[in-house]
């Protein structure tokens, strides 16, 4: 979860550990393997570092340094944005998105620069940015959008690129704009990158019951495009068991959202597969859309029955 931290004070705390047990930063550097300048600047409090470097530093120092950051949060106020990105991901909301860069903008004009990571603000305003043009819904949007999400990446992982997006190792914030890279890639009929992507965020994804319900929305979107994607590549298969995963854990866990696209998607993959009943779940697909009020969504499947019945 995002949060501030009095940068300054952490700082000089690390400092302390390290001279105390005799250390100069360039043997810290030569026996733990973290560049130099890594330790520069978190000495310096220019930085708040990534957890795999306080893991490495913790075992080299004797102390748990995650703990030691945690006692320096000074403030909650970026959770707001923290859940806001889940929202964003899965809500197309082009006016609160709006409101969302407007809050973020106003949030770093106040803040005290010593008490955060500006690089982490500005990673969720490139983060937004690229979401708020992805809503003008069309094809150079959507690529315009996929560059300001690279961009937004390229922040904290500078050597992230669509090629080796494997080799790279994401934290939260990371991986929700990662999300949006599949997504993008999906609607730009790279679908099969798009899924590779989606199959290693699901690894990531906390999928227990105690997971937020955001997060648990995070993880039906997920499915959601997995289907989609393997309809697009008529593996029609593949489409059918990501659909009915998606289901199976929306009625775990209670959840209406995207529940009649994915059984939908169901009745779809069932149709390309000659299985029987492919109509019962296109049917209790489009009665959910009526009752959410998705008309226009509801006519657009209703046509695709219709037409699936004449070929049929």
């Amino acid at each position: 979860m995002l949060s501030s931290y009095d940068l300054k004070a952490f700082a000089e705390r690390i400092r302390t550990i390290r001279k105390s047990l005799g250390y100069s930063q360039n043997e810290v550097s030569e026996k733990t393997g973290v560049n130099s300048d890594t330790l520069r600047r978190l000495e310096n409090g220019m930085s708040i570092p990534r957890f795999e470097t306080l893991e490495v530093l913790s075992s080299f120092y004797k102390e748990n340094l995650i703990l030691i950051l945690d006692s320096y949060k000074t403030s909650n106020e970026l959770s707001y944005f923290y859940d806001m990105i889940d929202y964003h991901i899965t809500n197309a909301d082009a006016d609160s998105i709006t409101e969302t860069i407007i809050s973020c903008e106003k949030y770093l004009s106040r803040a005290n620069p010593q008490l955060i990571d500006s690089r982490e603000i500005k990673q969720l305003m490139t983060f937004f940015e690229g979401i708020e043009i992805s809503y003008q819904d069309n094809d150079d949007a959507y690529n315009l959008s996929l560059d300001k999400q690279i961009e937004a990446l390229k922040i904290s992982i500078p050597h992230f690129s669509l090629k080796n997006w494997r080799t790279c190792k994401y934290n939260s914030l990371e991986l929700r704009i990662l999300f949006s890279i599949a997504s993008l890639l999906g609607i730009l009929r790279d679908c099969e990158n798009s899924n590779k992507i989606m199959l290693m965020i699901l690894d990531y994804l906390d999928t227990s019951k105690y997971a937020k319900h955001l997060e648990k929305l995070l993880i039906i979107k997920t499915y959601s495009i997995l289907s989609y994607n393997s309809h697009r590549l008529d593996q029609h298969n593949l489409a059918l068991k990501y659909a009915e995963l998606g289901i199976k854990f929306c009625i775990e866990n209670s959840i209406m959202a995207e529940l009649a696209l994915l059984l939908c998607r169901k009745g779809i993959a069932m149709y390309h597969l000659h299985l029987e009943n492919y109509e019962r779940y296109f049917f209790q697909g489009i009665e959910l859309l009526k009752i959410q009020e998705k008309f226009q969504l509801a006519e657009q499947y209703e046509h695709v029955l219709h037409r699936y019945a004449r070929n049929s």
